[in-house]
């Protein structure tokens, strides 16, 4: 799994399904919403404090 906050956009995006050196999926956040994070992590943090911090 690889999460990338993208500060510009206000988003998160969870990319997860590793095959053959790529991602197979691919979700995207809104600051605010919760962000599923997939096994083997499997939590989904509360995203509303990063738009604190959006520019």
């Amino acid at each position: 799994m690889y999460l990338l906050i993208d500060r510009e956009s206000g988003t998160l995006v969870v990319h997860s399904g590793p095959d053959k050196g790529r991602y197979r999926q691919q979700h995207s956040y809104d600051y605010g919403d919760p962000a599923v994070l997939p096994d083997p992590v499997s939590i989904t943090p509360d995203t509303e404090e990063l738009k604190n911090h959006a520019r």
